[in-house]
């Protein structure tokens, strides 16, 4: 139990400072009741998402891009979409769209765009590497999850303070999170725990989320610590091409060095197999993988 004040304390601290975790939306609420009812159907998951516009349009951009693997005929009808999709697929999509639009701050609209876009390409990087190697125990949507919602705490650390939000628009664009933290005196990657177990993210992506700059995560089950060794490769692709996300400014890649032996032996991937995700990453995309 001594173990764990120190992390108690941090979260008292996170209340105290006034960052407020946005509430679930009611549609997702629902969407949650149909997933924990074994018996709902995907008629039942399709009436429902047909209510939010925003939400059916990712839902048809998701099954019509290579995003899940679903390289077939393009998808017309949305009941389709909710079967080639599947259950958890559907749930990693809509928890995505729902948190962008939780984030939704207009006196950070810059900020999140950045956010937003970054988190998407590098969600969008890790799948593709999940496709290529096939880490064991660990899901797509789970993948897509964790790419949505690793850096969620910025955000919402931006909010309460906005000079810590201003950083990011320095001469070195993206910052050390973890320096950056640590002279704020926030933790994004704990902020970004807590508002995934307040939304009910799986346990998976909410350890993930808190451990998400360590390496060798000893203490971890093995599929949180190939989720992470899986985030720090895709970071790293999408430094390789980030898809013009930040064609203002180059971004520099501070972690990947510290991160490259631990993620690649946690993920069995060899230094020829990595040298053709990152000529794939570097010519492509996270398509070509």
């Amino acid at each position: 139990m001594a173990a764990s004040t120190p992390r108690l304390e941090q979260i008292d601290r996170i209340l105290d400072d006034g960052i407020v975790l946005p509430p679930i939306r009611d549609v997702l609420m629902q969407l949650e009741r149909l997933f924990a009812d074994p018996d709902a159907t995907p008629a039942q998951y399709a009436a429902r998402i047909q209510q939010d516009a925003m939400l059916a349009d990712a839902m048809f951009r998701v099954a019509n891009s290579p995003l899940f693997n679903l390289s077939r005929a393009r998808v017309e009808a949305l009941q389709k979409a909710v079967v080639l999709l599947g259950n958890r697929n559907i749930m990693a999509i809509a928890r995505s769209e729902c948190l962008r639009q939780a984030l939704s701050d207009s006196s950070n609209t810059a900020l999140m765009e950045i956010l937003w876009q970054r988190q998407s390409r590098i969600a969008e990087h890790m799948l593709a590497a999940q496709h290529a190697l096939r880490p064991a125990g660990v899901r797509p949507d789970l993948t897509y999850l964790l790419g949505i919602f690793h850096d969620c705490g910025v955000a919402l650390i931006a909010r309460q303070q906005p000079e810590y939000g201003q950083v990011f628009f320095g001469p070195a664009g993206w910052p050390d999170l973890p320096s950056l933290d640590a002279a704020c005196g926030f933790d994004h990657a704990l902020v970004g725990e807590r508002l995934a177990r307040n939304w009910k993210l799986p346990d998976e992506v909410a350890l993930a989320t808190l451990n998400h700059h360590r390496v060798g995560l000893s203490d971890q089950p093995d599929t949180v610590r190939r989720l992470v060794a899986l985030l720090q490769l895709g970071t790293h692709l999408f430094h390789l091409n980030d898809g013009g996300v930040r064609s203002e400014r180059d971004e520099i890649e501070i972690d990947w060095p510290e991160q490259r032996d631990w993620a690649t032996d946690c993920l069995e991937l060899d230094a020829e197999r990595l040298a053709r995700l990152e000529e794939m990453a570097i010519s492509c995309g996270p398509d070509a993988a």
